[in-house]
């Protein structure tokens, strides 16, 4: 038997976030992790597609290396492959797809199995009764769900609720290091930010649609990683990291615009923890994360567009209100509280972790 069996998980993971704060957060832990690479031919503007071949390992090395090079995402895992999980891994965490965690399933994987969802914009427990994976789970002798939020699971089935074991998830480092200098940027950018990658997929098109026509001035600027070429001179295309964050600092405030429930996207939150003023849409399920009364909620889109004026017009006594009310929604993405919920998730999932050393 594998000694380093015990405590080595297979990382089904790909999000440009979660390789930056889970991913290693893991390894701190004292567990050894394995992340296959992204070789899957479907377009993500949020995948990360670097081949880590110096990540820590004590995987024979053809062992690593033939695991390095099969695709684990929107496809079967082979029998040989299977066999490998099998042999050389204790658990596999499966993050985000419904179908992914299918193919593990499907693999009759004998270890603990973990689903680590950050929100679907359908019902998670549809798509896993559709896609056969329910029985599956139901029927696992070892299986852990752990979302990110008690309020994705509105309107979940019973069954997956019952299962649930929730742990918030983080934001980057780099987006913590610049908490609340939104203020320190003394002259703003006449300019709201909105939220819309990859314009050209069937899903974010919609989004685009309704943009254009409810938000179709030039000051407001859509944000978000573009997978090809536009000629829109409201979107802002693809833009370095720093570049980013930096607009966070210094634009006059953010509209997120989305309606879903069950899920939402990170940039809302990442204005929040710079220190900046987010409006957002009544229905959404950052809407849910805030109080009744919160001044950035608005239950129309006339009423988004002149809260947006009012940013735009620098009213210091609204704007101050605005971020005064986002302190309990940001607090959920912040480091100090967000892991000691997770690893103690993880450790009642997989067992006793590797004492570390003291992180300063």
């Amino acid at each position: 038997m594998d000694k380093a069996k015990r405590n080595r998980i297979f990382w089904l993971g790909m999000h440009k976030v979660l390789v930056q704060t889970e991913l290693p957060r893991l390894r701190e832990l004292g567990y050894e992790v394995f992340n296959p690479p992204y070789l899957s031919p479907v377009g993500d503007q949020s995948a990360y597609h670097k081949i880590d071949k110096t990540q820590p390992t004590t995987l024979p090395k053809d062992i690593f290396t033939k695991l390095l090079q099969c695709n684990f995402f929107y496809k079967d895992i082979p029998q040989d492959i299977a066999d490998i999980l099998n042999k050389y891994f204790d658990t596999i965490i499966v993050t985000i797809d419904p179908n992914w965690l299918l193919s593990v399933l499907n693999s009759s994987f004998k270890g603990k199995v973990i689903y680590r969802t950050y929100g679907q914009p359908q019902l998670l427990s549809e798509k896993l009764r559709d896609n056969g994976a329910q029985q599956l789970i139901l029927c696992h002798p070892d299986f852990t769900f752990s979302p990110t939020s008690q309020e994705s699971l509105d309107g979940e089935s019973t069954w997956l609720k019952k299962i649930a074991q929730v742990a918030p998830y983080c934001l980057t480092d780099d987006v913590i290091a610049l908490k609340d200098t939104w203020h320190k940027k003394a002259q703003k950018r006449s300019e709201i930010m909105l939220t819309c990658p990859s314009v050209k997929n069937s899903y974010y098109a919609k989004q685009y649609k309704f943009l254009k026509k409810n938000f179709s001035e030039p000051h407001y600027q859509y944000y978000g990683a573009q997978l090809v070429k536009t000629y829109d001179p409201q979107i802002v295309g693809t833009l370095p990291r720093d570049v980013q964050l930096e607009r966070f600092q210094s634009v006059a405030g953010y509209i997120y615009t989305y309606k879903d429930p069950t899920v939402s996207y990170l940039p809302p939150f990442e204005m929040m923890v710079v220190g900046g003023p987010v409006l957002f849409l009544e229905g959404s399920l950052l809407d849910k994360f805030s109080k009744h009364n919160a001044p950035g909620r608005c239950k129309t889109i006339q009423e988004a567009r002149d809260k947006a004026e009012r940013l735009l017009s620098n009213d210091k006594a609204f704007i101050e209100s605005v971020i005064e009310s986002q302190e309990g929604v940001r607090k959920r993405y912040l480091p100090e509280y967000v892991w000691p919920i997770f690893d103690d998730t993880i450790e009642k999932a997989i067992g006793r972790r590797k004492k570390r050393e003291p992180i300063l």
